[in-house]
Parts: C-alpha cells; sequence; structure tokens
C-alpha cells in the first residue's frame, strides 16, 4: 500500500486518484466509472438507526432524509471526500471485500470488474458475497442483484442453496425469477454432467429442482431421458408421465413408446407412437419400426420372419425368394404407414 496526496494505492489492482478536485477509482491502470457516494458524518442524534441495519445500503435508507436536511450544511472538500473514499475501499479490502461495507452500486460492480482482471481474492468471494446477500432480510439488494444479472454468475447448486436457505424470505418476484433461472442454468448442468457420465449428480439436480418447483416441465422431461438412457426404464415412466400432466409433448410420447417397446410392452408401445404422430407428425418416420413390428394387425410379419430365416440358413435360395421377400417388406411398411 502507498500514497500520496493525490494517489492512493490500495492493493496493486486498485487505486484511487485526486483529479481536477474529483475522486476518481481505477483497477488495474484502468479508470473505474462507477456511481459512489461517501456518508461523511453522520449527525450524532441519528446515529441510533444504524444499529438497526446490517450493510451500508440499509443504514443510507433509514438516512436518506435526515441527509437531505443536512445537504447544505455538510458540504465536503475534494480532499476530505477523497480519503474518505479511500479509507472506506482500504477497510473494504482488508475485511475481504465484504459487500456490506460499501453501498452495493458500488461495491458489486466493483467486485466484478477485480474478478474480471483476475484479483483471487475477489475471484474467491465474489459468488459468495451474492448468496450471502441473498439470505440477508433487506430486499432492495436482492432486487439490485435480480436486475443487474448477477445471479446469472451463480451455478445450480447455488441457486438451489439459495431457495432452501431463504426462500421464505424472498419476494414472489425473486422467487419467481430464480426458478426460470434454475430451470435453464439446473437443466442444463444435469445434462452436462450426464454427458460426462456422472449420472447420479445428473439426477440430483434434477430431483432438487423438482422438489422445489413441482411443477417444473424441463425438468421432468430431463429426469426422464437421463433414467432411460440409465436404463431405470419403470422409473422413467413415471417421470416422463409427471411431465405429461404438465403438458403434452410428442417428443414424451414418442420417448414412453420406445420405454414400452423395450419392456416388450407392445400394445402401448403402439398407442404412445400414435400419440407421438398425432401432436407431431414429424414423428412419424422415427416411430417406424413399432410401426412396422408391433402394429396390432401384425397378421403378415410372421411371413417375412419366416423368409429370412430361410434365406440366412439356406445359400442355395432361389432368387425369388429373396424377390419375394424385398416385395413383401415394401407392401406391409406401405400397409402400416398408411394405417397410422
Amino acid at each position: 500500500m502507498s500514497s500520496s496526496t493525490n494517489e492512493f494505492n490500495i492493493n496493486e489492482y486498485l487505486t484511487v486518484k485526486l483529479e481536477n478536485i474529483k475522486t476518481n477509482i481505477y483497477v488495474n491502470g484502468e479508470p473505474f466509472n462507477q456511481c459512489k457516494s461517501l456518508l461523511i458524518e453522520i449527525p450524532s442524534e441519528d446515529l441510533y438507526l444504524t444499529d438497526e441495519v446490517e450493510s451500508i445500503d440499509e443504514a443510507a435508507d433509514k438516512l436518506k432524509s435526515t441527509l437531505e436536511d443536512y445537504e447544505d450544511i455538510y458540504l465536503i472538500p475534494p480532499e476530505v471526500e477523497f480519503w474518505g473514499h479511500c479509507s472506506n475501499l482500504q477497510i473494504w479490502v482488508e475485511n475481504n471485500y465484504d459487500t456490506r461495507l460499501l453501498h452495493s452500486n458500488l461495491s458489486f460492480p466493483l467486485l466484478k470488474k477485480l474478478c474480471d482482471v483476475g484479483d483471487p481474492k475477489a475471484k474467491e468471494v465474489f459468488k459468495k458475497e451474492i448468496v450471502e446477500r441473498f439470505k440477508g432480510n433487506y430486499i432492495p439488494i436482492k432486487m439490485y442483484l435480480i436486475e443487474g444479472g448477477y445471479l446469472g454468475y451463480l451455478d445450480s447448486e447455488l441457486l438451489i442453496y439459495i431457495l432452501e436457505n431463504s426462500r421464505t424470505l424472498l419476494p414472489a418476484s425473486c422467487v419467481s425469477y430464480i426458478q426460470k433461472r434454475l430451470s435453464f442454468e439446473g437443466n442444463h448442468n444435469a445434462l452436462f454432467y450426464f454427458f460426462d457420465g456422472q449420472y447420479d449428480k445428473a439426477i440430483n439436480i434434477c430431483k432438487k429442482i423438482i422438489s422445489l418447483f413441482p411443477d417444473d416441465f424441463d425438468s421432468w422431461e430431463n429426469l426422464g431421458y437421463i433414467l432411460t438412457r440409465k436404463r431405470e426404464y419403470q422409473n422413467a415412466i413415471k417421470a416422463y408421465k409427471k411431465a405429461l400432466e404438465l403438458k403434452k409433448d410428442g417428443i414424451i410420447y414418442k420417448e414412453l413408446a420406445y420405454l414400452y417397446f423395450l419392456k416388450k410392452e407392445y400394445d402401448k408401445a403402439f398407442n404412445f407412437s400414435k400419440s407421438a404422430i398425432k401432436l407431431d407428425p414429424e414423428l412419424k418416420f422415427s416411430l417406424k419400426n413399432i410401426k412396422m413390428y408391433y402394429h396390432p394387425k401384425r397378421k403378415l410379419i410372421p411371413s417375412i420372419f419366416s423368409y429370412v430365416k430361410n434365406y440366412i440358413t439356406n445359400p442355395n435360395i432361389k432368387f425369388r425368394v429373396y424377390f419375394n421377400l424385398r416385395i413383401m417388406e415394401q407392401y406391409i411398411m406401405g400397409y402400416f404407414s398408411n394405417e397410422l
């Protein structure tokens, strides 16, 4: 830490300068333009108000009207304001960037900027500070963080942690926003873990989201998808059916058709395939196998298998047998395709 009359170096990343009677903050040598305010002196008769607050944001709100009354009396000379900012920022840094010690419109943008330039301490505490402020009782800071997009820096585990520990302290608009963010971010992470082979972790994320928001369609759908690939077919069916209760979807009907196909419950497979095609005709081709081989009117199918078996086991079979097989195959494909 070094200082001169008009410059104060707080650490290797953060410097404060007095330039043309104006206090400016520099991060990694570049100007940091952000709203900043300084409460230099609080009238003694109003000090009791600070006993009820947990942050500078709350103090500023409680003392706002009082400070307006003293606006003309307490004019702060530029040099005093400069050293006041230096002192505040030094205390902030020494207390591990505790965002409660500065106004949020300065602390969070400044902390984010320090992260961007590579400050290891800032990187360590940035997400923790966001979570901690959501655990408090002060609603405006939560709205500030949401409107500022700060929840976008949190992964699904931290979003879940916020809801599990402070849902009752959040207004409905906050919960709704976090639900949307969690549904997007959490399901994305679940699929990431799935494709990375971490199936249990992927399933756990989906179940966590569902426990918080039982009507989250995407989580039920992803849970069904992951359980299917994990070959837990019965649990996958339950998840997909729950998703269908929330929204009718052709892809889910298709997935259920194949699940019942794998379980050799062919009538159910056929019925779900019909529902899938009804909602989305584009799925007709992808469900061709179920339509061909497990159609309720599959009387001609045994003839195909008889021809195939004969053709494979008899190397001297006449070309006519193979020709008949191809004709019958094309006929049946067309027959069942028209049937659906």
